[in-house]
């Protein structure tokens, strides 16, 4: 991944410090950034809901401040591919993707005093989930659940993983490893 922002820096000609610190999203950290509201909205529509029958992801930033979007497709040299859309220059926490199994995850932060962000990890966990990484290493809805369960991060989390519009899950996470809570599984 380092690869990848040194080309972004040496596309877009700006230092290589100021991609890295796109991709440190540590403003979400900030004490003044609790009290406003904040990160993002997810939607599934499937069914007889959509008007083609099929199943839809949609994420939006509502974060109140301009970001460009990107769409990426990645092809790995074992023919997997992934399609994530993100803010141009975000290779840390894209805000949706799919892979070439079908599967297709979008998550947002939350943040609650019952589950603070947990600064004390930052040198274990990640402060988002890495939806790419996510969907390099997981085929179906349940294995993106069960890594969303177990992978360190520093914030609560939603989730909604869909394959194929067969299984949809949705899933609330907190910080502590292991939680984690499925509010639906729909079939």
């Amino acid at each position: 991944m380092y690869e990848e922002l040194q080309g972004i820096a040496q596309g877009s000609g700006l230092p290589l410090d100021d991609i890295l610190l796109l991709n440190i999203p540590a403003y979400f950290l900030c004490e003044s950034f609790r009290h406003i509201t904040q990160e993002c909205s997810m939607l599934c529509v499937r069914g007889q809901a959509a008007a083609d029958g099929c199943t839809y992801i949609i994420k939006n930033r509502d974060m109140g401040m301009p970001m460009e979007q990107a769409l990426v497709r990645h092809i790995y040299p074992d023919g997997q591919e992934i399609i994530e859309v993100g803010g141009a220059g975000i290779l840390t926490y894209p805000a949706v993707g799919i892979n070439s199994h079908g599967l297709a995850v979008t998550t947002t932060g939350f943040w609650t005093e019952k589950d603070p962000t947990r600064i004390d990890r930052v040198e274990e966990a990640d402060i988002f989930l890495n939806v790419r990484v996510l969907l390099s290493s997981c085929r179906t809805a349940a294995q993106a659940v069960e890594f969303c369960r177990t992978a360190p991060r520093m914030n609560g989390l939603n989730v909604i993983a869909a394959v194929h519009g067969r299984h949809v899950q949705e899933l609330r996470c907190g910080t502590r490893r292991g939680q984690g809570k499925g509010h639906g599984v729909l079939r």
